[in-house]
């Protein structure tokens, strides 16, 4: 899809939230290409007040934040997470709810229940969630997906090298504009060389390295700054696709429970852990044995697998 058609569906889903047509969106994408650009560019073109939220937060944070605000337009960025917390996604479906009122900002009820008490609002705000893994990945079950309606935001290399040229003809980080299309230029032919996809956030930080140096901040050349931050995030990409936490792990096996294909869920375990068959099952009963997934079901068949060494412990 064409870069401007794709951008303008994305922003498109943006003011449908914040102008109280939709209740809220989702949309995902590799870090750096300008999501959160795109959202907040476009709430501000239409003049819309909005809550940016990021980092952690949990479930009952999420509901703490709608309570304390039910009347806003909330922008969640980089924080998927919520959506492969159980509570989280229980409140998200609640907060999305269709109505059948033809309204604007129609009243959702949201509410969270105890054996002791129960707390309940009606939000009539939105929810702009931004994040950088897709639903398929386990993250987006199929009800909050038909509320959200998920959609990625996608640059191909060329339009990436478009964006930083633009970004190197009004950039006020560096004030030459010779020196800001030095920088362009090297960082182009860096992620050439090393196989990196192009990001506008590269540029960006290679123009503060450049900056620090000519003013005497850094004493190793820009460049060597430069092609360090590129090829050590390569590094960290690398060695996050072979080694994962055991909190990531078993934060995965939550989020993999919205897929209603075990195969799938299976499937998806393997890719990103690079492990066995049978570790995915030994994880699935530590995340039950903690509580944080249902108990195991009579249509659950697990496999009896020998130990292994590594996810034994």
């Amino acid at each position: 899809m064409d870069f401007e058609i794709n951008r303008g569906i994305c922003a498109d889903r943006v003011a449908s939230v914040a102008l109280g047509r939709s209740p809220g969106c989702y949309i995902y994408g590799r870090a750096g290409i300008g999501k959160s650009k795109c959202a907040k560019d476009k709430m501000a073109q239409l003049g819309v007040e909005y809550i940016e939220h990021k980092g952690s937060m949990t479930g009952l944070g999420f509901f703490d934040t709608l309570q304390d605000h039910p009347d806003k337009i909330h922008l969640f960025d980089d924080m998927e997470a919520i959506l492969s917390d159980a509570k989280g996604q229980v409140f998200v479906r609640a907060a999305t709810e269709s109505t059948d009122s033809a309204e604007r900002f129609a009243p959702r009820l949201v509410k969270y229940k105890t054996k002791k008490s129960t707390e309940q609002f009606c939000f009539t705000g939105g929810l702009v969630m931004l994040g950088n893994i897709p639903p398929g990945m386990g993250h987006v079950d199929r009800a909050i997906d038909s509320r959200l309606q998920p959609i990625e935001y996608e640059i191909s290399d060329e339009e990436a090298k478009a964006i930083i040229w633009s970004m190197a003809e009004t950039s006020l980080i560096v004030t030459c504009p010779e020196a800001r299309k030095e920088v362009a230029e090297f960082v182009i032919e860096t992620c050439e060389k090393c196989g990196e996809r192009l990001n506008p956030r590269h540029f960006e930080k290679a123009l503060k390295e450049r900056k620090g140096h000519d003013e005497g901040i850094c004493s190793s050349d820009w460049r060597d700054l430069v092609r360090t931050n590129i090829r050590g995030r390569i590094e960290r990409a690398n060695y996050a696709s072979k080694a994962m936490t055991d909190e990531a792990k078993l934060q995965l096996i939550i989020g993999l429970q919205a897929i209603p294909n075990d195969k799938e869920r299976i499937k998806v375990w393997v890719e990103r852990t690079k492990r066995e068959v049978a570790t995915y099952y030994r994880w699935l009963k530590k995340a039950r044995d903690k509580g944080m997934i249902p108990p195991r079901g009579s249509q659950d068949i697990e496999p009896d697998f020998g130990a292994d060494d590594a996810d034994a412990a």
